[in-house]
């Protein structure tokens, strides 16, 4: 029986070596696609590619710009105040050109007014300077106020109680973000782009002779 066990595993491993030798071809290793592929095999395609002579394709590349953003972040320091009066301050300058946000802070009676003048200003020369955009083009898109550490402090009063004082303090975040000047028309065009503004005059038409009267007084009105 132990035999005849032997025997059959013997004829099984024959087949199945025999079967591999015939079917050789078909179980070379296939590298798989660059959706299933690992990191490493990306890179590894990329440099085969450029040392064939051949180019990456396109989708990778359009894949790699499409990482490229045009908005920034940036943030204040912490401001001694709270955050809801600065919400006014974030309020003005937002949807405005970067110049007429750093104007507008300039000629502000707010307390907190020309630090973030100061911070717009250096935000526009670090975008300018490290990105190559043009401050012309660049716009405050959004703007949000956050709260920062509150530092706790005792207030003495009388017959021995005391109460505690929270300073607050807040900070501006804003973004940056890359447009498309449209070119401004000059002209009567331009003012017929205001809303409720027409420039063409009204005709001059007599008055109506003939207008009835309604609801006549009962005695003359000298």
């Amino acid at each position: 029986m132990s035999a005849l066990r032997i025997l059959r595993s013997g004829l099984t491993s024959l087949h199945t070596s025999a079967f591999r030798a015939e079917n050789k071809d078909d179980l070379k290793y296939q590298r798989p696609n660059l959706g299933a592929s690992p990191l490493f095999d990306l890179n590894r395609s990329a440099s085969e590619a450029g040392a064939a002579g051949g180019d990456v394709s396109r989708s990778q590349t359009d894949s790699f710009e499409s990482l490229k953003t045009s908005e920034f972040t940036f943030k204040t320091a912490n401001y001694k105040t709270g955050y809801r009066k600065l919400r006014f301050l974030a309020k003005q300058i937002s949807g405005k050109p970067v110049q007429e946000a750093i104007d507008q802070m300039e000629f502000s009676s707010k307390r907190w007014a020309r630090n973030l003048m100061h911070n717009l200003a250096s935000a526009r020369t670090n975008v300018a300077r490290f990105q190559g955009i043009d401050p012309a083009n660049l716009i405050v898109s959004r703007t949000w106020t956050g709260k920062g550490k509150y530092t706790k402090r005792l207030d003495f009063k009388g017959r021995g109680r005391a109460g505690m004082i929270r300073d607050r303090e807040s900070h501006i975040r804003y973004q940056l973000k890359e447009v498309t000047r449209k070119p401004q028309v000059e002209g009567p065009a331009q003012r017929r782009n205001i809303k409720r503004f027409n420039i063409r005059k009204k005709i001059w038409t007599p008055m109506k002779e003939a207008k009835p009267i309604y609801n006549p007084c009962p005695y003359y009105n000298w």
